[in-house]
């Protein structure tokens, strides 16, 4: 007579083929999410995942991207760099190099063109100058001779920008009759 075998008995197979199954399927979770720019770490039962594309490339020389200190930026005929700026409390300056390439066929460049403000993150410009400025250098862009094609000049510049905390500020710049503005950098 045969033993009695138990009814919950199981091939002896079984239990390695289950466990080689759930090692598939969590190389293949492993492999999707990696390809989906996803996250291989356990997510919660019931959890949603969210892609977003990434944000579109904001080109360099506005509020959302200033050039950086040391970057020329063009507008009109002019070529300008910011070559140094700093910030105490509500004064900003900053040393500009100023350069006339001529590009507008005209012979001389006038400085007396350009409006060079300071921009704070709410996009409130400020004028150059301020109270906060009274011991600082300023170069007032009237007493900047025309400037021949090629020819540079460095200007020492201050703001006041009342209420700026640790907000970023930028120089915007822009030919007075032209209604483009580029951002540049200033000390953050």
């Amino acid at each position: 007579m045969e033993p009695a075998q138990p009814t919950n008995a199981r091939p002896v197979w079984i239990v390695p083929a289950i466990a080689a199954a759930l090692a598939l399927l969590f190389v293949v979770v492993l492999a999707v999410e990696s390809r989906d720019g996803g996250s291989a770490a356990p997510r919660a039962s019931g959890a949603t995942t969210i892609t977003t594309a990434p944000p579109a490339d904001v080109p360099p020389g506005n509020r959302g991207n200033p050039l950086p200190i040391g970057t020329s930026g063009v507008l009109g005929g002019w070529r300008l760099s910011v070559l140094s700026s700093s910030r105490a409390g509500d004064v900003v300056t900053a040393s500009v190099q100023l350069l006339w390439d001529g590009q507008d066929g005209v012979a001389g460049g006038d400085a007396k063109v350009l409006q060079l403000d300071a921009q704070d993150s709410a996009g409130r410009s400020h004028p150059v100058g301020g109270a906060a400025c009274a011991a600082s250098p300023i170069t007032d862009l009237a007493t900047v001779p025309p400037l021949d094609a090629g020819q540079t000049t460095t200007v020492s510049l201050c703001w006041t920008v009342a209420g700026l905390g640790q907000s970023p500020v930028g120089l915007a710049a822009k030919v007075a009759s032209a209604p483009d503005v580029t951002v540049f950098a200033l000390a953050g």
